[in-house]
């Protein structure tokens, strides 16, 4: 069943880099006159003082008393959002001309709660690709499909489900979006992934180290908060019950996730041979960083014995 397609959106960025979102908002802001309305509420405790930049009062600045991880962040942009759908995007990425009519246009249809687009690497070096198609692989098709997760660098979703689901949950450090995704199936709503919704993403990890590193911290954050959470598969259930001998899923694990990223990189690339060593190091490395968690987590617990 279709319904009036609005022509209205919140626009919530969580702000973190200071410098680079002013091209956040300025790409934004040329693409709005397809809105009938708008607001664009940026987030965090470093905001420069962009009323002198910017004459508009569509854009709302909500300054923290601290550093806000982005899942409250965005809850809190959400919290002071006035219209009915949420769009959100990071502020290392700039929407590519059409993002917001497209996001738009796919709320017509009752059944889709959320949709994302293509998160497309700024820089062309070689590790910064090895990190786009190791995280982002999933983003990067030019088929337009019904997906199961999303990334948060951009995403949109009706205003009335988010708050139905009570957002992001705060308490998840670096897989929060794919714990909502997962709430948003479980509601009855469809995740629509398109291509014709597109961001470039300044993620500024360019070197082997910064790689590397990024990888076994995204890992160490999010650990298994997911696997405890939502039990409803075969790989969550086997990392739920095995959490405690994690070091010999390690390997098996990164093998699992490996090749399920080198079905959709050889799809877009002939040169994938070339970048799946590095793929493997990258999995590899964030299930090194999961692994440290679960002591971490094993080492909290027994100190509350």
């Amino acid at each position: 069943m279709n319904v009036d397609i609005t022509r209205k959106a919140s626009i919530i960025i969580p702000c973190t880099r200071p410098k680079s979102v002013r091209k956040t908002i300025d790409s934004l802001l040329a693409q709005v006159d397809c809105l009938e309305d708008y607001e664009i509420i940026v987030i965090g405790k470093l905001l420069p003082d962009f009323r002198q930049i910017y004459k508009n009062d569509k854009i709302i600045l909500v300054k923290t008393p601290e550093l806000f991880p982005p899942s409250k962040a965005r809850n809190l942009g959400a919290q002071r959002a006035k219209e009915d759908i949420l769009i959100f995007i990071d502020d290392d990425c700039e929407a590519i001309s059409g993002l917001i009519d497209s996001y738009l246009s796919f709320f017509g249809k009752k059944r889709i709660g959320a949709v994302t687009g293509k998160i497309i690497g700024k820089s062309k070096k070689f590790f910064s690709a090895c990190l786009d198609y190791s995280n982002f692989y999933s983003h990067l098709s030019d088929k337009e499909k019904e997906v199961d997760r999303f990334i948060s660098a951009t995403f949109a979703i009706r205003k009335d489900l988010f708050n139905f689901l009570k957002g992001f949950d705060e308490d998840i450090f670096g897989e929060e979006e794919i714990e909502l995704a997962a709430r948003i199936k479980k509601a009855g709503f469809l995740i629509v992934y398109s291509p014709c919704i597109a961001v470039i993403h300044n993620h500024n990890r360019d070197t082997f180290s910064k790689m590397i590193k990024y990888h076994y911290k995204s890992g160490l954050s999010a650990g298994l908060s997911l696997s405890l959470r939502h039990r409803d598969n075969l790989k969550t259930k086997i990392k739920f019950r095995l959490r405690h001998y994690y070091i010999f899923m390690i390997i098996p694990f990164t093998v699992w996730s490996v090749q399920k990223a080198l079905r959709e990189v050889f799809k877009l690339t002939k040169k994938a041979f070339l970048y799946a060593p590095f793929i493997f190091i990258n999995h590899l490395s964030y299930q090194l960083g999961v692994f440290k968690w679960t002591l971490t987590l094993s080492e909290s617990r027994s100190g509350r014995i």
